[in-house]
Parts: C-alpha cells; structure tokens; sequence
C-alpha cells in the first residue's frame, strides 16, 4: 500500500489541505504518444470523475455523446462531454475509461481533474485525515 501526503491547495488557514494525486492521462489508443499530466482531487462525493477540456483538445480524445448534464454540490448545473481516456495513477493504468471533460475552471482551472467514484471504487482508498495522508491499496 503506497501513501500520498495531503497537498496544500491554499493560503488560507480556513481550507484545510486536501488529497491530491497525480494523474497522467493519455489517448485510449496506445499508439498515441501525446500525455497530459494532471493533478486529480479525489472526490468521494463525485459520481464521476471530470478532465478539462483542454486535455480533450491535446489528446484529440473521442468524444462518445454530444453533451451530458452535470449537477454539482450547490446545485449549478454544466455541460460535459463524455470521453474515453486511459489513465496511470497509484502505479495502475485504466484503459479507455469513462471520464467527462468540462470546462476547466469548474474543476480548478488547466491540469486539474476530480477523480470521482467511478474510478476511487476500483481501489481501497484510506484517508488519513490526523496525519494528512491518505493511501491506496490495489488488488
């Protein structure tokens, strides 16, 4: 099991650090040698797990729909666009999952992504939250 230390997202005293695990995202065909690295917000509150538009530009990533409905905690409402990519996180690699790309600054502006349920079920996930850490296990 490899543990991450919770990064500081803000100068704030009143934001408490948060678990933030690098990402690399890449075309689902294997062939592409484009990489978009991305800094991911594990969000176990989120259905879904959400990429800027911009990587869907730089990887030229296969859009599935024409357009999605999101709903975000507050209640606002987005568009997104649901893609397939291949990610490397936690020293494992999904092909050709899921994601939906939005609108960057939705999700902490260019290199930034949440990663929701959809991909965080795939793991045991444990926060640490008294030592700012949190960790993977992968079966």
């Amino acid at each position: 099991m490899t543990s991450y230390p919770y990064t500081k997202i803000s100068d704030n005293l009143a934001i408490p650090a948060a678990p933030i695990l690098a990402v690399l995202l890449m075309h689902p065909d294997a062939t592409r040698q484009r990489q978009y690295a991305s800094e991911a917000f594990l969000d176990t509150g989120s259905d879904c797990t959400l990429i800027p538009l911009e990587a869907v530009s730089i990887l030229q990533l296969p859009i599935l729909k024409t357009r999605e409905s999101i709903t975000g905690v507050g209640g606002g409402n987005t568009i997104g666009y649901p893609c397939r990519a291949s990610l490397e996180l936690a020293e494992s690699q999904f092909k050709g999952a899921m994601l939906i790309a939005c609108e960057a600054q939705l999700i902490g502006g260019p290199h930034r992504m949440i990663l929701g349920r959809d991909i965080l079920n795939q793991f045991c996930v444990k926060f640490d939250g008294k030592r700012q850490q949190f960790s993977f296990e992968v079966d």
